[in-house]
Formats: structure tokens, sequence, C-alpha cells
């Protein structure tokens, strides 16, 4: 009822048309405006080729909807398969109501498998972009089929961002879909960790993100759209 009585309707996640879609007809105008990314706090550097690579995941910790539980059988794939040495980091933000699920599946892991994943507290907004200019790739989601915040933040500092991306419903949205390793399944994930092992693989990630970033996300361009539809609206 409360959408009904608006004049319009904005979104800002493509995932929202799973739910609005079959309704879209019945509904006022809906228009999808992306986040505003700050471009300066979230500031761009460019990747190194590191001898260890460091994947981390901010994401909160829920199976059911961020498939956190996909990232780690797949990172246990992965390191058992990588030749690469030093065997590359995974650093997980613990939050979220499947913590102690999450770190019940990691202990059942082999050791060598174990002794790659190390767990972090909640990080402050500084702490968060340090973090993201430390890692070589940034695990968001495999669920959704669609971003929140995360992604686009880490693709402004330059960094190459894995999850799970509908194309569909993002190719609505933004007429494209966003550059990342792109990966659904747990073997599907094992299999981009181990291309991101590619430095040039991950730096044609880390510069077509930033671009998307600055195109999609840039605040003044957002907040151009906000002005438009208010304008339209009043």
């Amino acid at each position: 009822m409360g959408y009904k009585k608006a004049k319009a309707i904005i979104m800002t996640n493509p995932d929202l048309y799973y739910t609005v879609e079959h309704m879209l007809e019945y509904l006022p105008r809906t228009k999808f405006i992306p986040f505003a990314i700050h471009l300066n706090k979230y500031e761009f550097k460019p990747i190194n080729n590191n001898e260890q690579l460091i994947f981390f995941s901010a994401s909160r910790m829920s199976w059911n909807i961020k498939g956190t539980d996909k990232l780690v059988k797949a990172w246990s794939l992965y390191i058992q398969s990588t030749k690469m040495d030093p065997l590359p980091k995974l650093w997980m933000v613990a939050w979220g109501d499947d913590v102690e699920k999450t770190k019940a599946l990691v202990a059942s892991l082999p050791k060598k498998v174990r002794e790659t994943i190390e767990f972090s507290p909640l990080l402050s907004k500084p702490k968060l972009v340090e973090a993201y200019h430390t890692a070589d790739v940034v695990c968001d989601q495999f669920i959704l089929g669609s971003y929140g915040t995360a992604a686009p933040e880490a693709m402004a500092c330059g960094r190459p961002v894995l999850m799970y991306l509908d194309e569909y419903y993002n190719k609505m949205c933004y007429g494209d879909v966003p550059p990342v390793a792109n990966a659904y399944s747990v073997l599907g994930i094992a299999k981009e960790l181990m291309k991101l092992e590619d430095y040039e693989y991950r730096r044609t990630l880390s510069l077509k993100g930033h671009a998307w970033a600055k195109f999609h996300h840039n605040p003044s361009k957002v907040a151009e759209q906000h002005k438009r539809l208010y304008e339209a609206v009043l």
C-alpha cells in the first residue's frame, strides 16, 4: 500500500527486480538509481603483483543470503589445488547470523586450508578502506545476484571483485554487467579463485572496476538523477 501511494519508487539494487518485476505494471513509476560512492574516501590505488595473494571478504556471514559457506567450500578446493607458494590468505570479517556456523565449517577443513583463513572483527570505515587497499581481491556475495555498497567501494579502491551477478537484472538496470569475476557455484568460485592468480586478469578487473564505479556511482551523477526525479514528481 505504501508503494501504491508513492508518486515514484527508487530502487538501488538490481536484485529488487526479483521482488517487484511482476508488480511493476501496478506500481507507480519505478526508477533505478545506484548508490553514491565517495570516490575520494574510497581512493583508487593500483594493485601490486604480490608474491602472496590476500583475498578479503567483508560481507556479513549469511549462508542463505550471502553464500558464505560457498566461499569457504570453494576456498578449500582452491587451496588444495593451487601451486602458489606461499599459499594465498583469506581474511573474513566475522559478523552476521552465521558466524559460528562458518567458524565450525572452517574448523572441519584440512589443516592446510584452515591455516590460510583468518577472522577479523568488524572494521570502522577507515579500517575497511585500509583493508581494501591491502587486499589483492575482494569477495562479496554468491546468492543475491547484485551488489550493495561493498563491491563498488572495492572497485573505487581499484580492487577486483569476486562475486555472483545475475546478468539479466544487472543489464536491465545498468545496461551492462559490472566487471567482476562472476561465479555462482562452489566449483565456479574455485575456478575463478584460480584464474585470479593471474596478475593481468586482476589488473584488468581493477581498472575496469574503477572506471565502472567512477561512471555509475559518482556522487554528482547520482545526485543529479535524484534531483531530476524529485523535480518531475513535484
